[in-house]
């Protein structure tokens, strides 16, 4: 298992050890893919896929955004179907703790009480699993400006967001199938949810 070895070859992990100007080049990369998109379908691409080359590469240049996410995101077979669970699972023991972690964050609990109550778990307990989820660049810790440099490690107003564009999307999605046109739709004209939209804008500034 990856858990130990960190051999694990899911196309997912290019998004995580990548440095960001490797991140951002890779949106310049989805014109060559997507060349018929107009620009801000381009940008909501990479907010869900996060611009890793190997979901680049499924998605079909001749179909619009909305129709390539149902084909593949939402297919019953194929990489998309299991790659969240075969990243984690490979990465980490305890999956279901980490998964429902990431899906906690995905959906706008940022703070490690609302994470804890968000899945049923003492809060107490959540720092080695919050940890090692930023260890793996999987999640990022946030602290706000206006905190002394000397205070950001023991601060208690942190937040974490989810690093991945992809796991962001899916994780974010608490009813798939009844949710995700619309979120793709605000993504397309430039008003996406805020864990999408602004890790994008911090590349690129």
């Amino acid at each position: 298992m990856m858990v130990d070895s960190m051999a694990y070859s899911a196309p997912a992990l290019w998004s995580l050890y990548r440095p960001v100007a490797d991140r951002c080049a890779a949106i310049c990369g989805a014109q060559g893919v997507l060349s018929r998109y107009e620009a801000a379908e381009r940008v909501a691409t990479y907010a869900v896929l996060g611009g890793v080359p190997a979901y680049l590469e499924q998605f079909n240049p001749n179909q619009n955004l909305s129709k390539n996410i149902r084909n593949h995101l939402f297919n019953k077979t194929g990489m998309f179907r299991n790659e969240p669970a075969v990243l984690i699972s490979d990465l980490v023991r305890e999956t279901r703790i980490y998964e429902a972690i990431l899906r906690a964050i995905s959906i706008g609990k940022r703070r490690p009480s609302e994470i804890a109550e968000m899945i049923g778990f003492p809060t107490s307990n959540l720092p080695p699993y919050l940890k090692r989820l930023t260890e793996l660049h999987l999640i990022e810790r946030q602290v706000p400006a206006t905190i002394p440099f000397s205070q950001r490690q023991t601060t208690t107003k942190s937040r974490y967001m989810v690093r991945d564009a992809y796991l962001r999307f899916i994780f974010g999605l608490s009813s798939p199938i009844k949710r995700w046109s619309s979120k793709v739709s605000k993504l397309a004209c430039g008003s996406g949810s805020q864990s999408n939209s602004g890790p994008l804008s911090r590349y690129h500034l």
